[in-house]
């Protein structure tokens, strides 16, 4: 393998709370959501913090309604099962044991 396509392997995107809340649902900034199209090239992580900050932004507009509630929950599982969540300890390929 040579050294450009093994860098190109290599790329990596630690996410913020931006980009974790179109997932769950919720749009952001445009500029945002046409980010996306450009992330499938990169091994993607994401932080608990930003799952907590995410929470606490969702909670101040959903009525609680249970396709909302179902939407959200949905979300986090995607998040949890396809990013690479990455701690204090580096990154782990799954939150394992974490139950919704």
């Amino acid at each position: 393998m040579n050294k450009k396509k093994s860098m190109r392997n290599n790329k990596r995107i630690l996410l913020d709370t931006s980009f974790l809340l179109p997932i769950l649902g919720f749009e952001t900034s445009e500029r945002i959501m046409n980010t996306f199209y450009k992330l499938g090239s990169y091994k993607l992580y994401y932080n608990e913090i930003s799952i907590l900050e995410a929470l606490w932004k969702i909670i101040k507009v959903i009525r609680g309604r249970d396709e909302e509630v179902s939407r959200i929950r949905q979300g986090v599982r995607s998040i949890i099962e396809t990013i690479c969540l990455f701690g204090y300890y580096g990154c782990f390929d799954r939150l394992a044991g974490f139950v919704l």
